[in-house]
C-alpha cells in the first residue's frame, strides 16, 4: 500500500512540475495567391507562431467583399476560445468567416477554400473510376 501511495504521490508532484508545451499555430495573412492562403506549411517556421494561455485556439478567417464574394485574403493565428465561433459576420462592405477553430498543433493549415477543390478532385476521380468500370 506505501508503495502505491508513493507511486501516485510521484506521479502528481510530476504532473504538478511538468512544462505544459504551448500550442502551434499557423500565422499568417495571404491574398488569392498567397502561400498563406494555399500552403501555409510551405512558409516554415516563418509562418508558425506559439500561442498564449490567454489566445490558445488556431483560427482560419477568410475574408470576401459582401456584395460579390470576392475572395480577399486569409487570415490564420491564435485567439481565445471566447472569440473564435465559426460563422460570417459582415463589416464594411467585407464578409469575415471564421471557417475553423481548432486546439491541436497547426490544425489551422486547411481552409474552405482548399477543401473545396479538393472534394472537386476526390469526385471528379470517383467519376472516373466508375465510368472507367462500364464496358461498352
Amino acid at each position: 500500500m506505501a508503495s502505491r501511495s508513493f507511486a501516485l504521490y510521484t506521479a502528481c508532484l510530476a504532473l504538478a512540475f511538468s512544462s505544459v508545451e504551448a500550442l502551434d499555430c499557423y500565422s499568417c495573412i495571404g491574398g488569392p495567391s498567397d502561400k498563406c492562403t494555399s500552403d501555409p506549411a510551405s512558409l516554415g517556421s516563418n509562418a508558425q507562431k506559439s500561442c498564449t494561455e490567454s489566445d490558445p485556439v488556431c483560427y482560419i478567417i477568410e475574408t470576401t467583399v459582401a456584395d460579390t464574394k470576392q475572395f480577399v485574403d486569409t487570415a490564420r493565428g491564435c485567439v481565445a476560445k471566447t472569440e473564435c465561433t465559426i460563422g460570417c459576420t459582415k463589416e464594411g462592405g467585407f464578409q469575415f468567416c471564421t471557417t475553423q477553430c481548432c486546439e491541436a498543433d497547426l490544425c489551422n493549415e486547411s481552409s474552405v477554400r482548399g477543401l473545396h477543390s479538393n472534394a472537386v478532385t476526390i469526385f471528379v476521380g470517383i467519376l472516373f473510376a466508375i465510368v472507367g468500370r462500364r464496358t461498352f
